[in-house]
């Protein structure tokens, strides 16, 4: 049975890039079904307690995901998409090319819209994932 990719998943919304310290990856969540546990959370505390560096690349990044909302993008996508919507629409029909152009052009935006609503829930699934990973390793360094 082929494995059903979940809408809160995208190449374009990273979890990991290759700009993250190597010592800082195995504390930082690779995707929204990575586990969060107590012994995760007591391995980076005792682990990186020497290692100030790698302690602040990892809460650095953590910091970085959870802040990085998908809400203005999608926003300006979207004003973006109703005013192309309606210089196509009145274009196309000012202009005589047909209906066939206005529904090409029009199955095109849709497609485009559903890719970045996509982009869209995997950001804010990062944002989420990333927030509480991050409130996990603040509260046990207090």
């Amino acid at each position: 049975m082929p494995k059903v990719r979940s809408p809160f998943v995208s190449a374009s919304v990273p979890y990991l890039t290759d700009r993250v310290p190597a010592g800082a990856v195995r504390y930082l969540p690779t995707g929204p079904d990575a586990p969060l546990t107590a012994a995760r959370v007591n391995d980076f505390i005792a682990n990186t307690a020497d290692k100030p560096d790698v302690r602040l690349a990892v809460l650095g990044v953590l910091r970085a995901h959870s802040m990085n909302g998908a809400e203005a993008p999608a926003a300006i996508f979207a004003v973006v998409i109703a005013a192309l919507t309606v210089l196509v629409g009145t274009t196309l029909s000012a202009s005589g090319i047909g209906e066939f152009l206005g529904w090409v052009t029009s199955g095109g935006l849709v497609i485009l819209g559903g890719w970045f609503a996509r982009l869209a829930f995997a950001a804010q699934a990062r944002r989420i994932i990333c927030g509480v990973w991050l409130a996990a390793y603040e509260d046990a360094l207090r």
